[in-house]
């Protein structure tokens, strides 16, 4: 798309206050000293389309200020556009206006056209983006967008896609098939970690070697012993070991019965007190008795338990008649505050308006000429006043009328629930004072049950204590229980726990013996296993050294590989610029590259080129941007006078 900057007129825009620049599809230089907005005209062209400054911001001094940093107030900031697209012309029209509500700035708003058509915003934006993005807009309008606002990473995505296909160097099959889906970087990376793991390996192999070493010659300046017969000896430990712990579990056994005869003991003795117990408590001559006692017990219970029956139901009541009395209470209050607010309203004079009492300040002359007005034409106006003062007295009174109405109506709903409540409460009070007289009549029987029951009891412990106890000796269970007691503690001996201890002792004493004959043959032993464990390791070095080896020759073959395709992306990058050259790879001291994008010009990096040369640099990064967008837009340079 071909897109250019027939006209472009601009009012009250920044510093701007009023320009006119026409093309005509040719170049322009404005010329002007320093601060009198220059860089405004770019300014003014990029809100147009996109509602923002230059720099991407969307909130900027646009409007217009006063000695005092001020926005100068009642004006429209406007910038108006011609351009073609294509070659048809279309006009682009953006103001910015203040908002008022009551005459007071309450902030601002903007509007759009497109040919003469008012659009929304959102229209007009949509409009414009469909031509053309912000982002390619800027990159292809502005100069120094590209090499100095864009990150460097963002400048090699950009500068990658236009440099297409990147080949791949020759030479590297095997490297490339080793890659298995992986990036060379990705691969670099495995390679890199494998090697720092087989490393740390091999570190770690000469200290193992050195402590098994240790070991060695420590087991070597022992003294060494008979082997055979430090074997013959612990066999003939063992040996002895095993009787004892033969001689153990026997003794072990007779004391495990001991301790079992000894529980039995104890718990024929626990039957025995319960038997003894038993008989003591046997009823059977006075049974009777016991149960007369308990029904004196229960009839006591029922007659206390009918009484608080009685006087929670009485509580209850008692509650409710409270809770009607204090109800009755708020409604005698209530009518009373009513009846008190009717009579005040009723006897308040009319709060008539002063202005609908007052006629006398009627005019009988004309204001304008000064001649005295006809007499009917006063006499209207006199009774218009009166018709209007009587039709505000009579919504007055109306309105008091209605207010009245209104409080009597309250009244008498209040009086209809007190009214209400007083017939709830005389049946409630009758049912308490039947409550009150039954309550009297139950504290007579629990009176009463009390005294029985104390005066029956006491005849009841008296004759249960007049019977005859029984001996336990003539009951024949209890017989029989003590004759098992007998009979097993007959049986069981004294306690054989001191002599198991012993026997544990000299057990502890020949496995220490076994231990330390055990140890002295484990030696000659492990002098064996650490020579052979020391041959291993050396070994398991060597097979380490060939892998770190090999991979460190894979790791020269892709920085080769990095080296040669570094150049194949530069190639194919700087082949599309006439000027200006990219370098895309830094090389490190320790051999690898790392990615990187910066621009050369005969050698200079950007930032240190003069303004002349980054204007050159730009405008030949303009035109590859411009080609690869397949675009082409009005150009705007500024600092041109840096260029001979």
């Amino acid at each position: 798309m071909n897109i250019k900057l027939t006209s472009l007129s601009i009012k009250n825009f920044k510093g701007i206050k009023t320009f006119e620049l026409v093309l005509n599809g040719s170049n322009a230089t404005i010329s002007a000293a320093n601060g009198v907005g220059k860089t405004s005209v770019y300014d003014s062209f990029f809100w147009l389309l996109f509602g923002k400054s230059s720099d991407g911001r969307k909130d900027f001094g646009m409007r217009p200020v006063d000695q005092n940093n001020k926005p100068i107030k009642k004006i429209v900031t406007s910038v108006r556009a011609v351009i073609e697209l294509d070659g048809v012309a279309h006009t682009l029209l953006k103001e910015h206006h203040e908002k008022r509500i009551k005459k007071r700035i309450k902030g601002y708003e903007v509007k759009c056209w497109i040919d003469d058509v008012p659009k929304k915003v959102s229209e007009y934006n949509n409009w414009v983006s469909d031509i053309i993005p912000e982002d390619t807009f800027k990159l292809l309008t502005d100069l120094y967008h590209f090499n100095a606002k864009l990150h460097w990473t963002d400048r090699r995505e950009i500068l990658m896609n236009i440099a297409g296909e990147i080949g791949t160097p020759a030479g590297f099959d095997a490297l490339l098939d080793a890659l298995n889906g992986r990036s060379v970087d990705e691969y670099k990376a495995v390679l890199a970690d494998q090697k720092k793991k087989l490393t740390e390996q091999h570190d770690g192999i000469g200290p193992r070697i050195d402590e098994v070493q240790r070991g060695l010659d420590t087991y070597a300046e022992e003294d060494t012993c008979d082997v055979k017969n430090a074997e013959k000896k612990r066999d003939m430990l063992k040996e002895r070991l095993s009787d004892l712990e033969k001689k153990r579990l026997e003794v072990s056994a007779s004391e495990n019965l001991r301790m079992s005869n000894a529980q039995k003991i104890n718990d024929l003795k626990g039957k025995l007190i319960e038997r003894e117990a038993i008989i003591a408590s046997d009823t059977g001559g006075y049974q009777h008795l016991l149960d007369e006692k308990k029904q004196l017990d229960i009839a006591l219970s029922d007659a206390e338990s009918a009484l608080a029956e009685i006087e929670r139901e009485i509580t209850s009541k008692k509650q409710d008649l409270q809770g009607i009395d204090n109800a009755i209470k708020t409604e005698r209050e209530r009518l009373a505050g009513d009846r008190k607010e009717y009579i005040e309203l009723r006897d308040k004079p009319l709060d008539v308006p002063e202005e609908s009492l007052q006629g006398s300040d009627i005019a009988d002359t004309c204001y304008a000429c000064g001649q005295a007005l006809p007499e009917e034409k006063v006499q209207a106006m006199i009774n218009a006043i009166t018709e209007k003062r009587d039709a505000e007295l009579k919504a007055l009174q109306d309105n008091r009328n209605k207010q009245l109405q209104s409080i009597a109506d309250a009244c008498k709903d209040t009086k209809a629930r007190t009214a209400d409540l007083e017939s709830k409460r005389q049946p409630l009070t009758e049912e308490i004072a039947d409550l009150e007289i039954k309550q009297g009549f139950a504290c007579d029987a629990v009176t009463s049950a009390e005294k029985v029951k104390k005066e029956r009891s006491e005849q009841i412990n008296k004759e249960i204590g007049e019977k005859p106890k029984i001996d336990p000796s003539t009951d024949l269970e209890w017989q029989k229980i003590d004759r098992e007691i007998k009979e097993l503690e007959s049986k069981i001996g004294k306690p054989l726990s001191e002599e198991i201890n012993g026997i544990d002792i000299d057990m502890k004493a020949i496995r220490d013996d076994i231990e330390i004959i055990s140890d002295t043959l484990a030696n000659a032993d492990r002098i064996d296993r650490d020579k052979e464990r020391i041959k291993e390791l050396k070994d398991e070095g060597k097979v380490i050294a060939q892998k770190i080896a090999d991979i460190e020759s894979e790791l020269a073959q892709i920085a080769d590989y990095n080296a040669e395709f570094s150049s194949l992306i530069e190639r194919s990058v700087n082949n599309k610029f006439k000027h200006v050259t990219f370098k895309m790879f830094n090389q490190l001291l320790n051999g690898s590259t790392e990615v990187c994008c910066e621009a050369l010009l005969n050698g200079v990096c950007y930032q240190d080129m003069s303004f002349g040369q980054q204007i050159m640099v730009g405008i030949d990064i303009v035109d590859v941007l411009a080609e690869h967008y397949g675009i082409s837009v009005p150009l705007f340079v500024d600092g041109a006078e840096s260029l001979t």
